[in-house]
């Protein structure tokens, strides 16, 4: 609930706000994690691309891509088809 919260509040014209959800997107992606935060995770990453101006904010969005490279390389394609 916290990584939807985050992700649905979050300013995207502020660097250091995009830079700290990546952070726990990122953190809380990898497969250690429980299915259900990683399926809340993926879902919030799909919800920040939408509002977020990768031309502005490319150098802030390191964690994110991060984020999206783990999910896109998960071995569980349910995982996958929740990035949709």
């Amino acid at each position: 609930m916290y990584i939807k919260i985050m992700a649905l509040t979050v300013n995207c014209d502020d660097p250091k706000q995009i830079e700290k959800i990546g952070v726990i997107f990122r953190k809380y992606s990898y497969a250690d994690q429980e299915e259900k935060v990683r399926v809340s995770t993926v879902k919030s990453v799909s919800k920040v691309l939408e509002k977020l101006d990768l031309k502005k904010y490319l150098p802030h969005c390191l964690d994110i891509f991060m984020t999206i490279i783990l999910i896109l390389n998960d071995e569980h394609p349910e995982i996958r088809s929740y990035f949709v």
